[in-house]
């Protein structure tokens, strides 16, 4: 039974590790403008990095898997993968290994997402049904908003010398750490973990298997899927293109760095996101979905000319955040919204699966192509690809639309 006081608690919980959490948050983004510029990382470790980051995701279901299988309770997994994943960066800072700092990042996003079932379902437990939105709400603006003065903050410190980060990095871990037993300590509804499988094997094939088979059979999410591995093969190329070009080529501060990842991404994200919320409910999907393609090409448009001016590399990361918003709503919501009366985990299952997919892929063709291309060329290409996205999901509906037609 939900009381007040487990009510009271947890929404304290999603406040503390909002503001507590950010900080790492903040200085993770930058985390490969630091290998490149103080660590001397090659081009090589950079692909290497932004490859398994997303890839990570697929391991971080079935570790979610195995904490099912051993009977261990909902405090006990928010904690320990809470810890290990900041544990997994402190060999990496005593070592100054470039190396160690992938193996880090790989085990910290790895752990950290095996942390977001049982979070989500301490919630459930814990805050009611209509309360949901307003506490996960809550918690973002908190959230960006503490990004962005933190931003002010440690902008002034980042100049200082080459390692200043690594000062910053190593608070921003005992901090988060220090969140994860906070967010265990005030857990009232404690439970065993739910088995998500009967057996590990089918829990491990399980998402390629739904993936297969949900795409064969749902013409519709199909499409979505497509489309957005389309465009989403535009943003990863340019993952490893990025820090390279703005580090080697352009010479950015880490400062403005900080500012351009930080701020400028967080304002757009969090004044756009009551409209897309808005806009969600008012436009068919496909037009939503094209919006958000859109948006993501004219990022790499400003990316183009961010040569001209550093304001260009600010205005192209504010449009990032608007479209990140917009993003981040359809690829939670498209669960529900295309699986009607099913259940919808198997939905967003596919869509960590793809994501995984596009982490194998993109990276390392964008990184194949920086040997033959000037970065500027990979943005254009990137720009392509996520136009090529939303034009390929708006023939997509229109010839389903037709279909429909011809067959009354």
């Amino acid at each position: 039974m939900i009381t007040q006081v487990s009510n009271r608690k947890t929404r304290l919980a999603i406040i503390i590790a909002a503001v507590l959490k950010e900080p790492f948050i903040c200085i993770y983004a930058l985390l490969p403008f630091f290998l490149l510029k103080d660590l001397g990382a090659i081009s090589l470790q950079i692909v290497i990095y932004t490859m398994l980051r997303p890839v990570s995701s697929i391991f971080s279901f079935y570790l979610s898997e195995l904490i099912s299988r051993n009977a261990i309770t909902l405090k006990n997994a928010l904690l320990w993968t809470g810890i290990l994943a900041r544990l997994s960066f402190i060999p990496a800072l005593l070592t100054d290994s470039v190396s160690l700092y992938i193996l880090g990042s790989t085990l910290f996003m790895i752990f950290s997402r095996a942390e977001i079932p049982a979070w989500m379902e301490i919630i459930k437990k814990n805050i009611d049904k209509e309360k949901w939105e307003k506490s996960f709400s809550l918690g973002s603006i908190i959230s960006y908003s503490s990004g962005v003065l933190l931003t002010v903050f440690f902008a002034t410190f980042m100049d200082a010398g080459p390692l200043a980060w690594k000062y910053i990095f190593s608070a921003s871990l005992f901090l988060g750490a220090a969140a994860v037993c906070f967010q265990a300590f005030l857990i009232e509804n404690d439970q065993v973990v739910a088995a998500t499988s009967k057996r590990l094997k089918k829990g491990i094939t399980l998402p390629i298997k739904n993936a297969i088979l949900l795409m064969s059979k749902k013409r519709e999410f199909r499409s979505f899927q497509i489309a957005f591995m389309i465009g989403g093969l535009g943003l990863m190329i340019i993952q490893p293109v990025i820090p390279i070009y703005f580090t080697s080529i352009l010479s950015i501060k880490k400062s403005d760095m900080m500012v351009a990842f930080c701020i400028c991404k967080a304002l757009g994200f969090v004044f756009t996101t009551p409209i897309w919320n808005t806009m969600i409910k008012k436009v068919e999907p496909a037009a939503f979905i094209v919006f958000v393609l859109f948006g993501f090409a004219l990022f790499s448009f400003f990316l183009i000319f961010s040569s001209i001016s550093l304001s260009l590399i600010f205005l192209a990361y504010l449009i990032y955040g608007i479209a990140q918003a917009g993003s981040h709503l359809i690829w939670h919501l498209s669960g529900p919204m295309f699986s009607g009366e099913e259940s919808s985990s198997r939905y967003s299952g596919v869509n960590i699966v793809m994501v995984g997919i596009r982490g194998l892929i993109g990276p390392v063709f964008g990184g194949a192509l920086l040997l033959f291309l000037h970065p500027i060329y990979i943005f254009l290409f990137s720009m392509l690809l996520c136009i090529g996205g939303g034009m390929y999901y708006l023939r997509a509906e229109w010839e389903r639309d037709s279909l429909d037609v011809n067959a009354l």
